[in-house]
């Protein structure tokens, strides 16, 4: 190492490539309240683009940049070549795609006073980039924390959190081990630990450590899924890490490595190749006599049992017993829960039976409402085909068909014996996450939409659902044959964000069939619509459609609505000649009390068939959701309520398009602009007709009422 400076701390950063994270890595250093400090980033066979982007970026504190070139590569070199150019007097390891709080440099110093050689902060995980994180994600976090599948690496010693005094380092000759590429921090933090050095630390969360949302394309460490190699690091590094820890320290480990065999190397074990089952076990004999009994003793009876088995037992022995343990657990599961037992059915006994080659299973946003593109598949199917497919229709209440068809509640006992079975699959939204794709089946996905918001794997944060919905989106779209689009930007964008390799279907949507029926026949549907809603005759009709907001969401597929028009005002200025329909979004959990707008606000957000809705409206109110994409198909009049523009778009989402250059209506802001801008419809039409015809070519130009035809002719083979 070379001779410190006149710095007080040097934060070493290891970057791959990673440039949605490193901004805010950058921009939590720029606002540390201590400024004594330089960063030495250390880019690992990064880009050229990628380091000439780094080079360009503007900071106020010293910072050197390092290439690593040649063989050497991975963090633990990054972090080693790093540590060889810092010039500071304690050293700092900041991952690219971690963040500092504000405070955390200038209370680490503090910790530091008395002479300590190590200082620990708390550190706490998050899913969310620094906007988000101090907006509202820390409660984002509490709730997702629980929801996000996988476990939470149980081999946690890390050395981020740590402040480590530059001449203890020296001292001791503690380096990173290079040839671990996983778990290098656990060999590391062992030496910091067993060295003797004066420790001390705080309990406050100072580092933040970013969790991926995206690990289809960009996994960390940790999320690359667990094999041969990395299950093999973690057991040299626990005989390296036994060699220098004692009391306290070492009783952790044990216990550590005890949960990481229980949650790790035994389930590999089911998995794995048997050669190489054999020789990680014969790797895990060798760890074993290095346990101490009494840590051992301290863990849950059946992980203690499995544990002790396994010491004396061959990995053939180890893994029937590891089999048959699951059994016994699965068949606990069954016997006291229905939910299980309904699982259990469908994967060993539902799915063996004969697949049914004329059976189409149809579901609508998770079998909330027959409607959608679903809808009129079905609808032209049975028309066509009347007699040849057995349909089966996912509805959670009970609703009259116009064609037979089964009705089954999603998740009953039917449910899965009909998704079992069936052959053909259509639905508008992503598959249940028990539904297992057999060979012969068909999956046709309409979606529900032309995207104004970002979507799937093209999103920055998750906040609406669980934060891995980016790689379950991912496995879901690779089980899809078919996707439809609505228009040529639609067709790209699905492509890209879904990374989707299968049939794309440039048709138009099913939905929109309805709205391109004769002058007549769409007027008598309107008529029907306004009937059952009950519409006072020669009131014009406003549709408020407003999308749901992803700091909105509270639990999964969950989100509270706040509204924002003021309803009063609105019905003293417009009341007299016109209603308002209220249809909120789907995923919207809670009802609105409109009790004291009785004959002026219509809430329709349970009208199944919102293409109805369109037919008897009279002009559209709604702020960033799609439905102004198919509505804009009857060339009526659209108004945009965007109160909260700039955070949904810069942080909550971000858009596919540019919302001021390409919308066909204005963009207002408050309620009392909509009551004027309503006053005036003539000429705002007017001062939008050619880019309202703009955007109907471009958006709705693949739509003639003939797109339930294509589909099912591609589809299905006739028609």
């Amino acid at each position: 190492m070379e001779e410190a400076g006149t710095l007080k701390i040097s934060v070493i950063i290891p970057y791959v490539n990673e440039n949605i994270y490193m901004d805010d890595c950058l921009d939590s250093l720029e606002e540390q309240t201590c400024r004594d400090f330089e960063a030495v980033v250390v880019c690992d066979h990064s880009s050229q683009e990628t380091i000439d982007r780094l080079r360009r970026r503007e900071v106020s504190f010293p910072i050197t940049i390092l290439e690593l070139t040649g063989q050497r590569t991975g963090v633990a070199a990054a972090r080693n070549a790093g540590t060889g150019r810092s010039r500071g007097e304690f050293i700092l390891f900041l991952d690219c795609d971690d963040y500092l709080e504000k405070t955390a440099l200038e209370e680490l110093l503090r910790c530091m006073a008395g002479d300590k050689d190590i200082v620990r902060c708390g550190l706490r995980d998050t899913w969310y980039g620094r906007a988000v994180y101090y907006d509202n994600g820390e409660e984002l976090d509490a709730r997702n924390n629980e929801s996000a599948s996988g476990h939470k690496e149980e081999m946690d010693m890390t050395v981020l959190g740590l402040l480590i005094r530059r001449e203890f380092l020296a001292q001791q000759d503690i380096t990173f081990d290079e040839t671990y590429r996983y778990y290098a921090d656990l060999p590391y933090v062992a030496r910091l630990l067993g060295s003797g050095g004066r420790v001390s630390g705080t309990e406050k969360i100072l580092y933040l450590k970013r969790k991926h949302n995206d690990p289809v394309r960009l996994p960390s460490l940790s999320q690359i899924p667990d094999d041969k190699n990395k299950i093999q690091e973690v057991l040299r590094a626990y005989c390296q890490m036994k060699s220098v820890l004692s009391g306290e320290e070492e009783n952790i480990l044990d216990e550590k490595f005890i949960r990481y065999f229980m949650n790790k190397i035994a389930p590999w074990f089911l998995t794995a190749e048997r050669e190489e089952a054999e020789e990680v076990f014969g790797q895990f004999l060798r760890c074993c006599p290095l346990l101490r009994d009494e840590a051992v003793g301290r863990v849950p009876a059946d992980a203690r049992k499995l544990f002790r088995y396994a010491k004396g037992h061959s990995t053939a022995k180890v893994v029937r017993k590891l089999r048959r343990t699951r059994t016994v657990k699965t068949w606990g599961r069954v016997i006291r829960s229905r939910a299980a037992c309904k699982k259990y059915l469908y994967q060993k006994v539902f799915q063996k039976m004969k697949l049914r080659e004329n059976m189409v299973v149809f579901e609508s946003f998770l079998g909330r409402s027959y409607s959608d593109s679903p809808k009129y598949i079905f609808e032209y199917l049975s028309q066509r085909e009347p007699g040849r497919y057995q349909c089966i229709w996912i509805l959670n209440k009970k609703i009259s068909l116009p064609y037979p068809a089964k009705c089954v509640r999603r998740y009953s006992f039917r449910y899965f014996y009909y998704v079992a079975r069936a052959r053909y699959f259509v639905f508008n939204n992503r598959q249940s996450r028990d539904f297992v794709k057999r060979d012969g089946m068909v999956f046709l996905e309409t979606w529900h939409g032309t995207p104004l918001k970002k979507l799937a794997l093209d999103m920055g944060e998750v906040m609406a659902s669980s934060p891995l919905t980016k790689q379950e989106v991912y496995h879901h779209a690779c089980e899809w044959d078919y996707l439809i689009a609505p228009n040529r930007f639609s067709a790209d964008i699905f492509r890209r964000c879904f990374l989707y390799k299968g049939k794309l279907l440039e048709t138009g949507y099913p939905r929109n069939d309805i709205l391109h029926l004769g002058s007549k026949e769409r007027q008598e549907r309107a008529r029907k619509t306004r009937n059952t809603l009950g519409i006072p005759e020669g009131r014009k009709v406003i549709l408020y459609a407003p999308t749901w907001r992803d700091d909105e969401y509270y639990a999964p597929a969950k989100h509270s609505f706040h509204l924002q028009m003021d309803l009063g005002m609105m019905q003293r200025e417009l009341g007299s000649e016109y209603v308002l329909l209220l249809r909120t979004h789907y995923y919207v959990a809670e009802r609105l009390d409109l009790s004291e707008y009785r004959g002026f606000v219509y809430n329709v957000s349970d009208h199944d068939d919102i293409a109805e809705l369109y037919l008897a409206a009279d002009l559209l109110v709604t702020d960033y959701s799609s439905v102004f994409f198919d509505y804009a198909n009857l060339r009526r009049p659209i108004l945009f309520f965007t109160y909260d523009l700039e955070k949904y778009r810069d942080i909550l989402r971000g858009f596919y398009i540019d919302m001021e250059e390409e919308l066909p209506g204005p963009m207002l802001f408050t309620t009392q602009e909509i009551i004027d801008t309503i006053g005036n419809l003539d000429r705002m039409q007017e001062r939008y007709k050619e880019r309202y015809h703009i955007f109907y070519e471009k958006y709705c130009g693949w739509e003639d009422g003939n797109a339930s035809q294509r589909v099912v002719e591609t589809v299905f083979g006739r028609g």
